[in-house]
């Protein structure tokens, strides 16, 4: 049976464009829940949650019917509902002999394992960030940001749209927070600055008011000496 669904897969694969395949690869690869210590399992995923930030929802339904059409059956699609109230699509790899036997997604998984558990992560941090209204108290520092900046620059076009939001709003944040602490840091300099101004002024003037003191008090006796030489 797997033997067959992979070549079914395969074939279907083969049929697509350049574009649609990296939507196939981005499409499964989220289907898929990565073992720890066994073996990978398939994984009920929100459609919404497959598409990367530039892609666009029709193009990636489009690919999906492929997989999920009746003469291919790969992906079942199935509507999640909340309180009566459809929410959204959910997609399942159908079989999971697919996983087992299909060697191009055993690759795909075998090649970027880090990076998809890495992926994962920031879905699940980004997700909870924006259902709490997207605090900044929320977002990525050091040093998860380092790792999601060099993530970011390899698998930017693997990102959703939610994720690269996460991203720029952490880098932002950081981006503040360093201007604030450079601001502060001037402040103080600043401030010494005008101390040590205010030091120096301050003897400056003290020792002019010496040297004032000191002509008037000799210019004052003086005086008298030169009243008794006229006498």
């Amino acid at each position: 049976m797997g033997g067959t669904l992979a070549g079914k897969a395969q074939e279907i694969y083969d049929q697509l464009t350049d574009t649609e395949q990296e939507i196939a690869r981005r499409v499964f690869i989220g289907l898929v829940q990565l073992g720890e210590g066994t073996r990978d399992t398939r994984r009920r995923t929100k459609i919404k949650d497959l598409i990367a930030s530039q892609d666009e929802l029709q193009k990636v339904k489009e690919v999906i019917s492929q997989f999920s059409s009746p003469g291919a059956r790969l992906i079942t699609l199935s509507s999640q509902t909340v309180d009566e109230k459809e929410v959204g699509e959910i997609a399942e790899v159908t079989h999971e002999a697919l996983i087992d036997s299909w060697q191009l997604l055993k690759d795909w998984l075998d090649e970027s394992r880090d990076d998809i558990r890495f992926q994962r992560r920031l879905e699940a941090a980004a997700s909870y960030w924006d259902k709490q209204k997207r605090p900044k108290g929320l977002l990525w520092r050091s040093p998860d940001l380092e790792l999601l900046r060099t993530f970011e620059r390899k698998k930017r076009s693997d990102m959703t749209s939610l994720s690269v939001a996460f991203f720029e709003a952490s880098e932002q944040a950081k981006k503040r927070e360093v201007l604030s602490k450079n601001w502060s840091a001037a402040m103080r300099v600043m401030s010494f600055f005008l101390f040590a101004v205010g030091v120096y002024l301050a003897l400056h003037l003290y020792t002019l008011h010496l040297i004032i003191k000191f002509i008037t008090t000799d210019c004052s006796g003086l005086e008298p000496m030169e009243q008794q030489q006229s006498i």
